[in-house]
């Protein structure tokens, strides 16, 4: 196998690892998304359902499967019963339940169909009932839909729910007031699929975001995930929440919030990559030197015997300054968790959900959790900008070390043409080609906050290769002069 097939193998399976990290996304949380999408979409839902063919329930079975959810809150024993409305759910009849205000995890007055326990009972179910209703995805949802039809199909024309405590509602029910198979599961098909992107589910502090109430996630729960989760992802969502906060300034908070996280990461990953960063710059340094070997051995690609007698030179010289050629790799596979993690959480955080840069314009509003292939797509101007700028800077961070070193090996002597050093740069050439592509490709993939914190960090990176050379050329400069001063004395 070439080598470039190699390296490319291994940039493809790098790549693809990108959002391997485990969701935060509890059954509650997708219980409440569930709640919220279907207050927005559920009639637009059922109604692509009948247009497609098949036969809906009358309002009848939504009725019964709405009244059920207040029957449930008020009797059954799984539930916790918490205030509401300045009295236990269990003191409520189903009409009372239905009418009286509480208070949402903001703080702000709602009715009882707006708080979390409508969206978990409704949503979620326990089949053993252990102090505990958040246990399976649809449970109570199919359960009471088996009931409604095997009621029916037996011949029943009444449906009676409640008891003489919390009142009873009767319904008169029909063959055609059931719900076929078929609409079960397009119903639900459709209302999974409308949650299954939403990842952004990671917050210390529980709350409403974006109109869906999200659990708090502790390191705990991090760690539970896995280890990536709880050593960089999860302490990285709590410094984008926690400086969020800090600024207190909406969109442009999360921006700065971003911003600083970016620069602590980087200066992270700084130090993880130090001694690589300076093998680099020794590389640099010595490149003439290789170039002389590789002019030596012309004909290293064919010949064995002198493809052994470059290598033996080149690692020789390696040894004399230092120098490990497998560093690069090796910080690579140090680094790549990080960049999981940043990944996992810039799309992950629930805090930047909330607000929208230039809100109110809709060629230029950006939701950092938004993915920038739907907005692109969409015609925002706004998201095409940033996807440019992220690209060129990209971009330009990795290949500005190439073009800086060409031009000053083109300052130096000639070196006669050598066809392994030509097929060895042909190779590294496509590579990079190679790798410039699937980063163009990951930008348009990217959550809107992971495109900021990648145009920051190629920033960074572009003001670190010009640090990291001036310190080079500073350090050649003196050993020349040390030298000139020896030879003098």
């Amino acid at each position: 196998m070439k080598k470039s097939t190699k390296v490319f193998g291994l940039a493809f399976a790098l790549f693809a690892l990108v959002g391997c990290t485990q969701s935060f996304c509890t059954n509650s949380d997708k219980a409440n998304m569930l709640a919220s999408y279907a207050e927005k979409q559920e009639e637009k839902i059922i109604k692509e359902i009948e247009d497609s063919g098949v036969v809906c329930p009358t309002d009848v079975y939504y009725n019964y499967l709405e009244d059920k959810v207040y029957e449930y809150a008020i009797i059954d024993e799984s539930i916790k019963y918490e205030t509401f409305g300045n009295k236990q759910l269990k003191e409520y009849t189903i009409d009372e339940l239905k009418s009286v205000d509480g208070v949402n995890a903001n703080g702000e007055s709602i009715k009882f169909s707006k708080h979390p326990y409508y969206a978990n009972i409704k949503y979620l179910g326990h089949s053993d009932q252990t102090n505990n209703i958040s246990e399976t995805l649809w449970y109570n949802y199919d359960l009471w839909t088996k009931d409604f039809i095997n009621n029916v199909y037996k011949g029943n024309t009444e449906i009676t729910i409640g008891n003489t405590t919390i009142g009873t509602i009767t319904y008169a029910v029909t063959l055609d007031d059931v719900p076929s198979e078929a609409y079960v599961n397009a119903y639900k098909t459709a209302m999974n699929n409308s949650i299954a992107t939403i990842t952004a589910c990671i917050t210390p502090q529980e709350g409403i975001y974006d109109d869906v109430y999200f659990e708090e996630k502790n390191w705990g729960d991090a760690f539970n995930l896995g280890l990536i989760e709880g050593l960089i992802e999860y302490p990285i969502a709590w410094m984008l929440h926690s400086f969020y906060n800090v600024f207190n300034m909406g969109a442009w908070g999360a921006i700065l919030s971003i911003l600083i996280v970016t620069i602590i990461v980087r200066l992270l990953l700084l130090a993880i990559s130090f001694k690589s960063t300076i093998a680099q710059t020794k590389m640099q340094e010595i490149q003439p030197q290789l170039n002389a070997l590789q002019a030596k051995y012309p004909n290293s690609n064919t010949n064995e015997y002198e493809k052994r007698a470059l290598a033996q030179a080149q690692a020789d010289l390696y040894k004399k300054h230092g120098i490990n050629p497998f560093s690069t790799l090796l910080i690579m596979f140090v680094q790549f968790p990080i960049f999981i993690a940043v990944w996992g959480a810039m799309s992950g955080t629930a805090i930047l959900r909330v607000d929208t840069l230039f809100s109110g314009n809709s060629l230029f509003e950006l939701n950092l959790n938004n993915n920038m292939n739907d907005v692109i797509l969409a015609g925002n101007i706004g998201a095409i900008i940033l996807f440019v700028l992220m690209s060129a800077a990209q971009i330009l961070s990795a290949k500005l070390p190439t073009w800086i070193q060409k031009r000053e090996q083109s300052k130096g002597p000639k070196m006669g043409k050598n066809p392994a050093q030509a097929e060895s740069q042909k190779q590294m050439n496509m590579v990079s080609n190679i790798m410039m592509i699937m980063i163009i490709f990951m930008g348009f993939t990217l959550p809107v906050g992971m495109a900021i914190y990648w145009f920051i960090s190629a920033l960074i990176s572009l003001a670190q290769t010009f640090i990291v050379r001036k310190i080079g050329k500073n350090k050649q400069q003196n050993k020349a002069g040390f030298a000139k001063y020896k030879t003098k004395k």
